[in-house]
Formats: structure tokens, C-alpha cells, sequence
């Protein structure tokens, strides 16, 4: 229980720092760079990598757009995502149905009811302002997560007292164009988001990634013992 109760703790603080880091928590649509550093988390073999590996998958279930298109494992349950110490395979079509955001499809999901960051939304050059149809286009078939920390975009005392997002993260300003992270993440039992604002729907969202992430996880704590023995 000592050794449980520690890691909990620490996988518990990941959230309590002034110094954010979007590839630890899967923000910002950084899917690809966040796995890496998932996995270089785990791969470190400290109990504090463990956490900070066991945070970060259960913010990918809880922040991105993968358990909105995940397939059914049972009537109540989601098909888990291809994740582990070795690697990670997030386009296996067994697993998860082609990602659209044109609100088309059998898991609707439309970025045009969404407001996005003016600031960032822009061309790579940032001379041109660019529309939901230009985000709908890029992030087709691509799994996504909420925008969080960018400049002239928070939602609350707790994003606007974070550190920026680092502005040198690959596609940022199309990440500008995905819905911030309160309108779409699913990350505490109970309420309603703008991607969800049927409190029924939301609470079956809610308990299916809940459900996935403590599955994955005692998958990810096996591995990370047998690595170590």
C-alpha cells in the first residue's frame, strides 16, 4: 500500500507545476512528440518516469479525440489503444474508426461549432487567417486533443497562471483550430462540454475513457515491472 499510495501521489502531482508541458499531458494536438515522451517516461525505469507515463496515458484517453472514435470492445467498453513500452500503433482500423471533423460519420464531431485561437489560427507564414474548413481538412483521419496554454486564449485562473505553451511545437497553428481543451476533453465525472453538453452523454463518455485508462494501465504497470526484473 506504501508503494501504491506513493505512485498515485506522483502521478497525481504531474498536474501541479507552474512549468507545463503539453507532450505530458497529449494537449494541443501534439499526438505523435506526446507518445514519445510517454514512452521515454517509461523507458527511464524510475518511479517517477512510471508516473509521469501512467499520467500521461490517462490524460491521452481523457484529452484526446481517440475514445470518441475508439470502436466497442463490449457494449460498455472501448477497444484499448495500441500503446505500450515498445511502441504505439493509433491507426489500426480494428481498433478505432477514421477521425473526420466535419461532423459527418457515425461519431460526430464538427469543428465548425467551435471557436478557435484567432491569434495562432493562422497560416504557417502568419500572414493569413485560416478557417475551420482548413483545420477540418488538415486533421482529417488524425487523432487531435484540445488546445491549452496558448497566448490570449485561457479559460480560467489555472491556464492563465501556466506557462505558454512552447510556441516552437510542430503544427501549433493548426492546433489553434481544434476545440480548446474545456470544450472537448472529458476529464472529471459529471457536467456537460461544449463536444458533450448532454449530461447523459457525457457521463458515458466519462465512465467508458475511465474504464479504458485503468485497463491500459495495470497493462503499462506489468510491463514496467517485467523490464525492471
Amino acid at each position: 500500500d506504501h508503494y501504491i499510495n506513493r505512485l498515485a501521489s506522483k502521478v497525481n502531482a504531474v498536474d501541479i507545476t507552474l512549468n507545463y508541458n503539453a507532450l505530458d499531458h497529449f494537449d494541443n494536438s501534439q499526438i505523435q512528440n506526446s507518445l514519445v515522451k510517454l514512452n521515454e517516461h517509461l523507458m527511464a525505469g524510475t518511479i517517477e518516469g512510471l508516473a509521469k507515463g501512467i499520467h500521461a496515458l490517462q490524460d491521452f484517453y481523457s484529452h484526446t479525440s481517440f475514445a470518441h472514435f475508439a470502436k466497442m470492445e463490449t457494449v460498455d467498453t472501448i477497444k484499448l489503444a495500441k500503446i505500450s513500452i515498445d511502441g504505439y500503433d493509433l491507426e489500426d482500423s480494428t481498433i478505432i474508426d477514421s477521425p473526420v471533423y466535419d461532423g459527418t460519420g457515425t461519431h460526430p464531431f464538427d469543428f465548425k461549432r467551435f471557436k478557435v485561437n484567432q491569434k495562432l489560427f493562422v497560416s504557417a507564414d502568419g500572414t493569413t487567417p485560416l478557417t475551420p474548413q482548413d483545420a477540418i481538412n488538415f486533421w482529417k483521419e488524425k487523432i487531435v486533443s484540445g488546445r491549452y496554454g496558448q497566448p490570449s486564449d485561457s479559460r480560467g485562473l489555472l491556464e492563465g497562471t501556466t506557462q505558454y505553451v512552447d510556441l516552437t511545437l510542430p503544427h501549433l497553428n493548426m492546433a489553434a483550430g481544434v476545440p480548446h481543451h474545456e470544450d472537448m476533453a472529458v476529464d472529471k465525472d459529471g457536467g456537460t462540454n461544449a463536444l458533450y453538453p448532454n449530461a447523459v452523454e457525457f457521463s458515458a463518455q466519462f465512465r467508458k475513457r475511465k474504464d479504458a485508462a485503468i485497463r491500459h494501465t495495470k497493462q503499462i504497470v506489468l510491463e514496467w515491472i517485467n523490464l525492471r526484473s
